[in-house]
């Protein structure tokens, strides 16, 4: 996860640390990034003990002079369906 998405995977690393590890809760992500080939060993424990749920959807890539990103793509109709899903089904506190 930190290798193929940056400064900004850290924060998510940084955040889910604290929700799951500080205040025990089960954290949902929904990414086009593979959560299993991250390397970090902080997610596979969270992901074999379920305590971190990956929901893959579809992402867009967008380059420029600074560099790529990776993005979710909220408008694609397979991602809204996915998120309407969990949303009615995933038992979430939201």
């Amino acid at each position: 996860l930190v290798k193929q998405a940056g400064g900004v995977a850290k924060d998510y690393l940084a955040l889910c640390r604290a929700l799951i590890d500080g205040l025990g809760w089960q954290v949902t992500l929904m990414t086009p990034i593979d959560l299993t080939a991250s390397g970090e060993a902080e997610v596979d424990r969270w992901l074999a003990r379920g305590l971190l749920r990956h929901v893959p959807v579809v992402g867009v890539r967008g380059w420029s002079s600074h560099g790529i990103g990776t993005f979710l793509d909220l408008f694609a109709p397979s991602t809204a369906g996915r998120l309407a899903r969990e949303l009615c089904t995933g038992g979430f506190d939201i």
